[in-house]
């Protein structure tokens, strides 16, 4: 993700939509950024991810089919790879 792209996304994602808390760090939020996913969550349990490769290509019911075929978390829409045939849960929104 590109440095503009990630500033953009700082700013409208500082403050959790759920809490209000700017806090990250020691257990109170975490930001991850890499090539082409956003990650910014709270201790609150909110959670938004932004996935470049993704954004604008897909339509909401093949979005949708990729939760339930386990290209995406089914929870918080994270890319997992490949299709399994089943939905699953991403290492940050599993048990």
């Amino acid at each position: 993700m590109n440095a503009m792209k990630t500033v953009e996304l700082l700013r409208k994602y500082n403050k959790c939509q759920k809490c209000g808390s700017e806090k990250l760090g020691n257990g109170s939020g975490t930001l991850e950024v890499t090539d082409d996913v956003f990650k910014r969550t709270c201790k609150c349990g909110w959670v938004v991810v932004i996935n470049e490769a993704l954004e604008g290509d897909l339509s909401s019911p093949e979005i949708a089919e990729m939760h339930l075929d386990g290209t995406l978390c089914e929870q918080c829409g994270e890319y997992l790879g490949e299709a399994v045939g089943y939905p699953r849960l991403c290492v940050w929104c599993g048990d």
